[in-house]
């Protein structure tokens, strides 16, 4: 982040009245984690810098940004038995989810997800693992989210209904079959 003000203005003083500070350099933190928050400054007397004239002593706090805590559940699928694979990458934010995805942001299915392809008794869970990309679809630090599943859809494959007529045929008996 830009923090629009890396120092608390009542926790500078001792500057001769009429002189004005000026960031020259500040830390900034983007990702999830935490970091020292060193600046450097400038004194100024009107457009005359005059920091040589001061001893400065720069106490510096923490910078921390927390992962984004996003809740999700994977959606449900049912189909028919086509003898083909099936899966769902489908998800929604769950009811209580905090936040959503940062704006250009969103879930890619990673390649591990259930699949049926034929159809067992009872439901398959729909358990997909998914990778935050941005909007390129280049990963985004996964540091910077906790994705946290409130639930699983299901995949459920019904069996296939086919209809097999037989032709009716009539004949007198003759003994043969």
């Amino acid at each position: 982040g830009d923090p629009t003000n890396v120092y608390a203005e009542d926790n500078v003083n001792e500057f001769v009245e009429g002189h004005t500070i000026s960031v020259v350099t500040h830390t900034e933190i983007t990702d999830a984690g935490s970091k020292q928050n060193e600046i450097t400054i400038a004194v100024y007397q009107g457009e005359t810098e005059v920091t040589a004239n001061y001893q400065i002593e720069v106490v510096c706090g923490t910078l921390s940004v927390a992962a984004r805590e996003v809740h999700i559940v994977t959606n449900d699928w049912q189909g028919m038995y086509d003898g083909q694979p099936h899966d769902c990458t489908d998800w929604h934010y769950a009811e209580n989810s905090p936040f959503t995805l940062v704006d250009g942001h969103a879930l890619q299915a990673d390649g591990t997800q259930a699949t049926i392809t034929e159809p067992i008794p009872g439901q398959t869970t729909n358990i997909v693992a998914y990778t935050v990309v941005d909007g390129d679809g280049n990963a985004v630090n996964a540091a910077n989210y906790n994705i946290v599943y409130d639930g699983y859809g299901t995949l459920y494959l019904s069996p296939r209904t086919v209809v097999v007529n037989t032709d009716t045929v009539n004949w007198v008996y003759d003994g043969q079959a």
